[in-house]
């Protein structure tokens, strides 16, 4: 899928979890 800011509603972001994405926060 989208990566970046797309990608951030995502669970990861190319490994990266996104609730480290300051605009999506997901424990």
């Amino acid at each position: 899928m989208a990566k970046g800011d797309d990608a951030s509603a995502m669970e990861v972001d190319d490994g990266k979890p996104s609730h480290t994405n300051p605009k999506f926060s997901v424990n």
